[in-house]
């Protein structure tokens, strides 16, 4: 993905130092530069990628303002998650576990963590309307690859042209009728 995300050009230098430092760690504990870029877009969404934002609404704490007890399960304290550096580890660790629990979709990984792994979306309630708020922000970052249309065959290829052609051959004869 060589697309930079959208609000990367906005970012003053405290912003673009933090940015740095979660892509940076990002891939020291094996996550991928699209899953890199998703845990930056994640973190701007959550504090704006200002490292000292402090406490959330709802309790979360610092950059990936990750919840105390998430970060208790985690081996994280309320002080670690105080800490910038620590904080960025706790939620790049949380991330990671939801990008490894969910590999091949990405968007959900994210809903796990922002709305929680045992949320009961996963269990076939309804989305909560934040989520669907957060992962509509992530995908206009431009966080998430826009999947390729999947490779047509040759056949499907000359068929799609023919009807082209056609089409062209009508308009072409509507004009000359006219």
């Amino acid at each position: 993905m060589d697309k930079p995300l959208s609000f990367g050009a906005e970012l003053d230098e405290e912003q673009f130092e933090t940015a740095r430092k979660i892509m940076q760690r990002a891939r020291e504990i094996g996550m991928s530069d699209e899953q890199a870029r998703i845990a930056v877009a994640v973190a701007y969404q959550e504090s704006g990628l200002r490292p000292n934002v402090g406490r959330g609404a709802s309790g979360e704490f610092g950059v990936m303002q990750v919840m105390p007890a998430t970060g208790r399960e985690m081996g994280f304290s309320i002080e670690d998650l105080r800490d910038p550096d620590k904080n960025i580890e706790a939620g790049l660790t949380y991330l990671k576990q939801q990008l490894d629990q969910y590999p091949n979709n990405p968007r959900l990984a994210v809903i796990a963590y922002n709305a929680g792994p045992d949320s009961k979306f996963f269990s076939g309630g309804p989305l909560p309307e934040s989520t669907a708020q957060y992962i509509n922000n992530l995908t206009t970052y431009g966080a998430f690859e826009v999947p390729e249309e999947p490779k047509k065959s040759i056949g499907e290829r000359i068929t799609e042209q023919l009807q082209k052609f056609g089409e062209r051959a009508m308009e072409d004869e509507g004009i000359q009728a006219a």
